[in-house]
């Protein structure tokens, strides 16, 4: 009998051992299924308070990239209901454009989609292990394209700059790029809108020709960087506005031109020399007509010359 519990003291034990080892390595397993899957870093959306706290998110994802130096990362913007189609994808490459220019993270190693629609706009920071399948895109608003209609891209404001110039410049330049190549047989058509003065404020018009420099810059910037063929890009001067902007259109073979691009008659104000640019009478086609004119490099809506109100 005692050299019998001998051999079952060490027997017992090996079986204990093995069962704690087994219980051990099990959570292990599900760990590594889990470390596997892609997984969302952070969501943040466009009413954080100012530019920094958007850098604040992307130095957090950058620490996480660097930690994990065999994953990709994803940025997946949805745009909100009301948001112009151009805002998403302008989110999602500006953040690339921080991280691969101002930290150093490889170009190759993040992806930038424009997610579609949601209620409300929202960018998402993701981490994708080597291997493993991007994560599910999860729009909730079917958008319905019809090719008929011009498509306002986006509209802007230069000089406006609140992330450094990481901004809006290229990465809303590159977006429209992106989606002009997409559809071979449209064209694009950048509408400008100069400072409008106030003399009882003295506030300063801006110089003649200055609306025509802007959409003449974006058309460079197309055709230098993107290699759009000069006819495929339509500039135009829309008169002054209340403020400098400018519009991004794609028109399509078979646009309604009910759906604009229009050169709104409350943005036209006269110039310093006492002129108006157009007439409330053509506000609705005009611009259509110049954005028709195949290789139509600038268009000057200049019809009627009245005199400022005194």
């Amino acid at each position: 009998m005692r050299i019998f519990n001998l051999y079952l003291v060490p027997l017992v034990f090996s079986i204990c051992s093995l069962l704690l080892l087994g219980g051990a390595l099990a959570p292990s397993h599900a760990q590594d299924s889990e470390s596997q899957q892609p997984r969302k870093v952070d969501t943040y959306d466009d009413k954080i308070g100012g530019s920094e706290a958007e850098q604040w998110r992307l130095e957090d994802f950058r620490e996480v990239l660097l930690k994990e130096p065999n994953s990709q990362a994803y940025v997946i913007a949805y745009n909100g209901r009301e948001d112009n189609p151009g805002k998403a994808r302008r989110y999602s490459l500006r953040a690339k454009n921080y991280l691969v220019e101002a930290r150093g993270i490889i170009p190759q190693r993040i992806v930038t989609i424009e997610g579609g629609r949601r209620e409300e706009f929202a960018v998402e920071l993701w981490i994708v292990p080597k291997g493993s399948e991007p994560p599910q895109l999860t729009s909730t608003i079917t958008e319905q394209s019809d090719l008929s209609d011009n498509l306002l891209y986006d509209s802007y404001s230069p000089g406006y700059d609140n992330f450094g110039k990481y901004e809006d410049a290229e990465a809303r330049l590159d977006g429209f790029a992106i989606v002009l190549k997409k559809e071979p047989a449209a064209w694009g058509c950048i509408i400008s809108y100069a400072q409008n003065g106030d003399d009882r404020m003295g506030m300063e018009w801006d110089l003649p020709g200055t609306a025509q420099k802007m959409s003449q810059g974006v058309k460079d910037y197309l055709v230098k960087k993107h290699r759009f063929a000069p006819s495929r890009v339509t500039v135009v001067d829309g008169g002054y506005s209340e403020g400098r902007s400018v519009e991004l259109w794609i028109m399509r073979p078979r646009a309604r031109f009910d759906q604009g691009p229009f050169v709104y008659s409350h943005k036209l104000r006269a110039r310093r020399d006492g002129t108006l640019t157009i007439t409330n009478q053509d506000t609705l086609d005009m611009c259509c007509k110049a954005c028709m004119r195949g290789g139509t490099d600038v268009y000057m809506f200049r019809n009627e010359e009245k005199r400022r109100p005194k």
